[in-house]
């Protein structure tokens, strides 16, 4: 591994380039956040729940390990809930955990919670690409509304 994979974990070159052309102005102690918008980069908060997400999508539609996608069960899947609004949404069933600090970072417990928080423009989608476009999109939108409002 040489110095530059090292020091940038694994970026592409044309990454790297913008990285060092946009950093060089910059001094130590600023605040990166506009540098991460200027790369399209999204914080790390965001970032897991772009993983969550794209995780979700690959379980629902048979692309992950079954011991994943066996952990999910759709609103409208229950028998019960057929009769409800949800159940002709993508919604799914989020399961209530006993410890607020374990539990609710549980996958069963995370990923249904991100899934059902984003748009049916999102979730409707219908190829991973387009997926994880809209999704970008949304949490870059959400992000920015939330810059913008503190």
């Amino acid at each position: 591994m040489g110095w530059k994979e090292g020091r940038y974990g694994g970026i592409t070159e044309p990454l790297q380039l913008k990285f060092d052309k946009s950093n060089a102005g910059n001094i130590q102690y600023e605040h990166i956040t506009p540098l991460l918008r200027d790369l399209h980069w999204l914080p790390v908060r965001e970032r897991i729940e772009f993983k969550l997400a794209v995780l979700v999508f690959h379980c629902l539609h048979g692309t992950a390990p079954p011991y994943l996608a066996n952990e999910l069960c759709r609103v409208a899947d229950i028998d019960a809930r057929r009769g409800m609004r949800s159940a002709s949404t993508s919604a799914l069933v989020t399961p209530s955990s006993r410890r607020s600090t374990v539990g609710d970072r549980a996958f069963f417990v995370a990923a249904p919670r991100i899934w059902n928080s984003l748009p049916s423009s999102v979730t409707a989608s219908e190829t991973l690409g387009i997926f994880k476009r809209r999704l970008k999109t949304h949490l870059f939108a959400a992000l920015l509304l939330t810059v913008k409002c503190s």
